[in-house]
């Protein structure tokens, strides 16, 4: 599960371990390549870390999005199903 709080300006990914991101500065969104909207996050994860969060919405699939957390040196890729 993905949770999303805009309010508190946090996310949460509950996976084996909970990952918080606490978001430092909402950085737009815009369309990509594939058409496909993004908006991007400079985050600080529970670690001390900080990192891009990107959510993007594929349009071409039905209520289908993607979640990026790019580091430095590697990156984690979700993909995930809105339940509205």
């Amino acid at each position: 599960m993905i949770v999303v709080d805009i309010d508190n300006e946090r996310i949460s990914v509950y996976s084996k371990e909970r990952q918080v991101y606490d978001v430092v500065e909402y950085e737009g969104e815009h369309y990509d390549k594939d058409n496909d909207l993004v908006y991007s996050f400079y985050c600080v994860d529970n670690s001390g870390h900080t990192c891009r969060v990107r959510l993007v919405k594929l349009l071409s699939e039905n209520n289908q999005f993607q979640l990026y957390i790019d580091y430095d040196d590697f990156m984690v890729v979700y993909n995930a199903y809105s339940l509205n």
